[in-house]
């Protein structure tokens, strides 16, 4: 791949992300009126992790995955399920502008 390729790519992974967190965010906020937050959290982890598991059999990679921190990545999804559970009680509480700006200032 030449510079301008991926630049182009990058460019392009970035947009996909933005979009992605966004129509997550307003769904998230619009489904928060019959479910509660962990039911939403629920069934995106279901949906997505058959597409994931089905894409890593596409592409022939789920025979490399390791299993030789199984612990540290049960650790790491437990703050990780906390995390997402309080951004999804954050979108159904404050208005999305808000949570969208108290992100950006993650970096500082």
């Amino acid at each position: 791949m030449n510079s301008s390729t991926n630049f182009l790519h990058t460019r392009l992974l970035i947009l996909t992300a933005i979009v992605a967190f966004t129509s997550m965010a307003v769904s998230g906020r619009y489904a928060s009126v019959d479910l509660d937050t962990f039911e939403i959290m629920l069934q995106g982890s279901l949906i997505w992790g058959l597409f994931v598991m089905g894409y890593a059999i596409l592409i022939e990679r789920l025979r490399t995955i390791s299993y030789r921190y199984v612990k540290l990545h049960v650790f790491r999804n437990i703050f990780h399920l906390k995390a997402q559970n309080l951004w999804f009680f954050a979108i159904t509480v404050i208005p999305l502008v808000q949570v969208f700006a108290l992100e950006f200032t993650l970096p500082i």
